[in-house]
């Protein structure tokens, strides 16, 4: 399913390699921008979530 909607995304998606792993994605206009960011010891804390309410493509409605 996944594949599917990165095919269908073309060329908006480009693949990068981060810290010598590929396999990442990131928008294509935004492939440029990780290369010009300076590296920073500042840690940003993400809020908790869900991962089945915020699952896409469920077709589970209720």
């Amino acid at each position: 399913m996944l594949r599917g909607w990165f095919a269908a995304l073309g060329d908006r998606l480009t693949e990068v390699e981060v810290e010598g792993v590929g396999g990442a994605f990131v928008r294509s206009e935004d492939a440029a921008a990780p290369a010009r960011t300076e590296p920073s010891r500042e840690v940003r804390l993400l809020g908790g979530f869900d991962q089945y309410v915020l699952g896409p493509g469920t077709a589970d409605t209720g």
